[in-house]
């Protein structure tokens, strides 16, 4: 049942009763010849700006068709047309045509907008800034249509409208609600505009017309069949646009190649493609088996936007972390195969993987940078500070933090934080300590209370741009004006608020002192002179941002007596193949190749993962003792990927391509920047809105090849899923036990207890990934497993994007395609494999 929106009378006008519009307010109304000087303006040629749709031969087919709201095609076929430069169809996010001269207009997804005719869409503007209401972004837009007084009605995917002109879509007024016809969502509607007589007309998925007014598409005519020009579907509608004769301008664009059952490519198809457009994606390629056969593989969108050259299916992309369950397929197959290896191996120690002292060497340098002392602060008195792992806190001078306070007292934490999540403290002229911690928060409180004074929902903080939280070495609070200074692992430092480390002044260069490396600082602290005191864990410097030792070098700086509590060795000791596998071994963050060489000296392309992860053992803490919790680990699988190179003595590389790949026949699973590269897709960033090519390089290293270092096609993604199904249809690559086992959580007792390379949710297993230029995201639903009502049990699907979409984007457009095809028959002969 509908319900009655009352509207302001800007927004009513005769689009509910008839009567007059308004004047018009703001659009050209030079005259036109109406009609069909829409597809050519009289005395001129069709300039040769933008790029028609017949530009390259391996382009996507976009046109522009004229007929009547239910007969798309009846007045002229279809015929190509013209974008403004660096635009392309993916951008559009609204056409409307102005009934008083019938120029075009054209809203793209970066906030600009254009006018032209039909064939030409920014011949008469080029495009210019817009505004919208309410926080609205271009994405958000479903439709726009302008009346006869000239404003420019604008439809949300939130279900609202709003009235304003072309530059300004919500200068009349806020949006208010409107209502699609009976039977109809807002996802079904592929098109929208008005009419000469202002009544709107509406255009859906499912083939049918409705008519009716600005919040009531159907409140003149309920939904209708309509009909496409021949070979057109639904989807490849963009938009409509009714001239002053109400002749309708269709345009079209046809973005999927490749195969399917065509039952499950109707089912689907449209939903990928709606969504596509809706995030402003580039391209993407799609595969979903089912019953264990695969009944669909086809790319949609462009593998260059650019060039607008058509995604196919065989376009592999930049996967990121879906890699994570390759490198378990892999480290799973080696223990299969090897009587000396399995998942349950340790990695460290005389009986583990990684048995060298060097290992052991560099696992000390690293308890030695990080305990007891977690924390380090001046007061505006000058008294020094000095907090403990094992939660105490002393107090006393530079050289000797508890001559004040005798025996450390005791401190207290937020809820749910431990000395060991510290990265840093700091006191502000008004005598407060400011704790940051490694997840992105921080608290204000006493010396024995961190939080007295923070109150409410965490507090949460970032360091300067293009760093990581694992690089914060040192913070600092000038107590002159309270500006926090953070000194970082690339030897440089920035300043800022508590809140935002690089909001005063760029990062600048500093130097330690001599006999001290970068990750031999602890923490620092301003005091009362301005003077910064740099700690290392037993001895300070004083000193200026830049120049650590610039007015004390390095003296000794005993600490108050803090017996170690958490056993890092042993812990690490503890550590199994499987806790690398699942997230759980307690590592934190991604590795640092560059921190690494320059630990190590050397060239970034002739570092080894050994010296990679002796670097992280030595710099970075271990969050907590293997299998009793989980932190999302890139370096973690790295390390599982260095695990399986040692012990099989094969490169990782190799392994995967000769145990994994070859047997299976996916040709078109390798690494980022390696094989043909007329097999790839061009990455994408998204820059003010505009989808940017990024350059695909020759691979330089394959270090990061295990935690997220291949490309891959959706086709060969799912083949990979079903030579692990358990199902006869395809030979598995894997022992049924092994697979059991690797789908697993194995300690289901940790947030959010994940499988071996897997995320794991009451039995569904997906994985995601997100890396430059490219987003993936696979799934595996078992027997049963209902979405919405619908059983998807026994489906695999996967998603290769070429960017502009992210892993979650994918995550949801997944389940909606396997909804929408689990229903489907398909013939049992059917299989794409």
């Amino acid at each position: 049942m509908k319900t009655t929106t009352i509207l302001p009378a800007a927004l009513l006008g005769c689009l509910v009763s008839g009567c007059a519009l308004t004047p018009a307010e703001d659009e050209s109304t030079a005259a036109v010849t109406p009609g069909d000087s829409l597809s050519e303006p009289a005395a001129e040629t069709t300039p040769a700006t933008g790029v028609a749709a017949s530009a390259l031969a391996s382009t996507i087919p976009e046109s522009v068709a004229v007929g009547t709201s239910v007969d798309l095609d009846a007045h002229a076929a279809e015929e190509g047309f013209a974008l403004p430069p660096g635009q392309a169809m993916i951008d559009i996010v609204g056409l409307a045509i102005a009934t008083s001269n019938d120029h075009v207009y054209a809203w793209f997804a970066d906030g600009t907008v254009s006018s032209g005719y039909s064939k030409d869409l920014d011949h008469y503007t080029a495009p210019v800034p817009y505004t919208l209401p309410g926080g609205r972004v271009p994405k958000d837009i479903l439709g726009t249509g302008i009346a006869s007084n000239a404003r420019t009605y604008t439809w949300f995917r939130d279900g609202t409208v709003s009235a304003g002109h072309s530059t300004n879509l919500g200068a009349y007024g806020a949006p208010v609600a409107f209502t699609v016809a009976a039977g109809e969502t807002l996802a079904d509607l592929v098109g929208i505009d008005i009419a000469s007589d202002d009544r709107v007309y509406a255009w859906y998925r499912d083939g049918k017309r409705s008519i009716g007014t600005l919040t009531d598409l159907d409140a003149h005519q309920a939904a209708v069949a309509f009909t496409l020009p021949p070979n057109r579907k639904t989807r490849h509608i963009v938009e409509t646009a009714i001239a002053s004769n109400d002749k309708v301008y269709t345009w079209f664009q046809d973005m999927e190649h490749g195969n399917a059952w065509p039952a499950v490519a109707d089912a689907v198809d449209g939903i990928i493609v709606d969504r596509l457009r809706a995030l402003g994606a580039a391209g993407v390629t799609v595969a979903i088996s089912k019953d264990a056969r695969i009944v669909l593989d086809r790319a949609y969108g462009y593998r260059d936007v650019d060039t607008q050259e058509a995604r196919m299916p065989w376009h592999r992309s930049k996967i990121g972390s879906v890699s994570k369950v390759i490198t378990a397929l892999g480290v799973t197959k080696h223990a299969e195969q090897s009587p000396s290896f399995a998942l349950n191996t340790p990695v460290y120690g005389s009986s583990g993987v990684l048995s060298d002292i060097s290992y052991v060497q560099a696992m000390v340098a690293g308890i030695n940078r990080h305990k007891p002392l977690v924390g380090f602060a001046i007061a505006p008195t000058n008294r020094v500070y000095g907090w403990y792992e094992n939660q105490t806190v002393s107090w006393g001078s530079s050289s000797d933090l508890d001559a004040t306070s005798g025996p450390a007292q005791a401190f207290s934490m937020p809820a749910g934080k431990t000395t060991n999540d510290i990265l840093g403290m700091a006191m502000s002229s008004a005598g407060d300590v400011y704790t940051w911690y490694i997840d992105g928060t921080y608290s204000i409180g006493t010396p024995t209370d961190l939080d007295s004074g923070s109150g409410g929902a965490p507090l949460e903080w970032s360091p300067a741009s293009g760093v990581s939280v694992t690089e914060v070495l040192g913070i600092a609070i000038r107590k002159l004006d309270n500006r926090v200074f953070a000194w970082y692992a690339d030897g440089t430092y920035s300043s800022g608020t508590a809140t935002d480390f690089d909001s005063s002044s760029a990062r600048a260069s500093y130097s330690p002192p001599p006999g001290k490396t970068i990750y031999d600082l602890r923490d620092a602290d301003f005091s009362s002179t301005g003077v910064i005191y740099f700690h290392y864990g037993n001895s300070v410097s004083t000193g200026t941002a830049a120049d650590l030792d610039s007015t004390a070098p390095p003296y000794n700086s005993a600490l108050a007596s803090a017996p170690i509590v958490n056993d890092w060795l042993s812990w690490y000791g503890g550590i199994k193949v499987l806790h690398l596998l699942n997230h759980s071994a307690g590592f934190w963050g991604s590795g640092d190749v560059d921190g690494a060489a320059r630990m190590f000296n050397v060239d970034v392309e002739d570092l080894t993962y050994a010296q990679a992860h002796k670097f992280i053992l030595s710099t970075r803490r271990l969050l907590w003792a293997p299998g009793t919790n989980d932190f999302y680990s890139n370096h973690s699988i790295g390390l599982a990927g260095h695990v399986l190179e040692t012990s099989s003595g094969m490169p990782f590389e190799t392994f995967i391509r000769t145990r994994i790949l070859n047997p299976l026949g996916l040709t078109e699973i390798v690494p980022v920047g390696t094989g043909d590269f007329a097999h790839d897709a061009t990455p994408h960033g998204v820059s003010d809105g505009h989808l940017v090519t990024q350059t695909l390089a020759p691979a330089e290293s394959l270090n990061g090849l295990a935690a997220g270092g291949y490309s891959a096609t959706a086709g060969d993604m799912v083949r990979l899923m079903l030579a692990t199904d358990k199902q006869s249809n395809h030979p598995d690559i894997l022992a049924a036990s092994s697979l059991t086992l690797m789908e697993t959580p194995p300690f289901p007792a940790t947030v959010p207890g994940r499988a071996l390379g897997w995320d794991y949710a009451s039995g569904k297993l997906g994985k995601g990934g997100d890396i430059g230029g490219g987003n993936a995201y696979i799934a595996k639903f078992p027997a049963g497993f209902l979405l919405g009502g619908v059983d998807v049990g026994g489906m695999t699907i996967a998603l290769c994007a070429n960017g502009g979409a992210s892993s979650g984007d994918l995550r949801s457009l997944a389940d909606a395609v396997v909804k929408a095809a689990a229903p489907v028959p398909v013939d049992s002969s059917y299989d794409l494999f």
